[in-house]
């Protein structure tokens, strides 16, 4: 949700301003961020799909071969919310 206020300029004779507020649904820009579920570690598969994605071989940078073993790891957690 998305909500906007402004505040017009203080009268002569007052120090009260007026007040337009704008309360709307925000649109849906991009993506979600991520929340790793401390229930998917309760899963029994859990273990072995972290096992599985972390042996996957990632040319780059260190730092790079980590955010993308990462970004793999969320599509396959979001699948395992979306089934259990």
């Amino acid at each position: 949700m998305q909500t906007h206020v402004h505040f017009c300029t203080p009268g002569a004779f007052s120090d009260h301003s007026l007040a337009s507020i704008k309360i709307g649904l925000r649109p849906l820009l991009g993506k979600r961020n991520f929340k790793f579920l401390n229930m998917w570690v309760a899963h029994p598969n859990f273990t072995e799909l972290i096992t599985n994605n972390w042996e996957t071989e990632v040319p780059g940078s260190r730092m790079c071969i980590l955010c993308k073993r990462l970004k793999f790891l969320k599509k396959h957690l979001r699948e395992l919310n979306k089934l259990h």
